[in-house]
């Protein structure tokens, strides 16, 4: 049985949402927080150590609110940010719903801190019957060449979505394979 291993961001989510620009259009519009400010406050000073289980969420970005100078509750920066940040790639999302109903085991293979982990697995499990189990005969898609190519280096047959690609026909030609 093939299992499709499918990243989250820049794949099962859309990052231009729709035409709607990236998520942090949300945030400048509810609280004026740019997107330069929350990349140097908290996304180069804190994810690496978020994403990695070093250091909560919460506390990153409670220091890069406070850095940045902005009075935001960081519940509201968490929940402009998940909701903002969840438009569904629906060409991903039929190509998941094709593969389950052909027997493939669909999975997320994304790197993600644990909270908007939580979010994007209660919203997405019951649309697409996500699961985890042992990875074996995938096919993995990622918008990361880096990551694409280390897939491959450890045997994963891996297609790169990237940016503006039509990548779901090489998906679909190695799922059936």
């Amino acid at each position: 049985m093939h299992i499709l291993a499918l990243d989250v961001d820049g794949v099962l989510l859309d990052p231009a949402r729709g035409g709607l620009g990236n998520w942090t259009v949300e945030m400048e519009g509810a609280f004026g927080i740019t997107r330069p400010q929350i990349r140097e406050a908290f996304f180069a000073k804190s994810w690496d150590d978020v994403v990695n289980g070093r250091r909560s969420v919460e506390s990153g970005v409670e220091e890069a609110l406070s850095v940045i100078g902005a009075d935001v509750a960081v519940e509201d920066f968490l929940t402009v940010w998940f909701e903002a940040d969840f438009v569904p790639n629906d060409h991903a999302i039929a190509l998941a719903g094709r593969a389950h109903d052909a027997g493939c085991r669909v999975v997320l293979a994304t790197n993600q801190e644990h909270r908007r982990a939580g979010f994007l697995r209660e919203l997405a499990s019951a649309r697409l019957g996500l699961g985890a189990e042992q990875l074996n005969d995938v096919v993995f898609v990622d918008d990361v060449e880096h990551n694409v190519m280390q897939a491959r280096a450890a045997g994963w047959q891996a297609v790169h979505a990237a940016p503006g690609a039509d990548w779901i026909p090489e998906a679909e030609r190695l799922l059936d394979g």
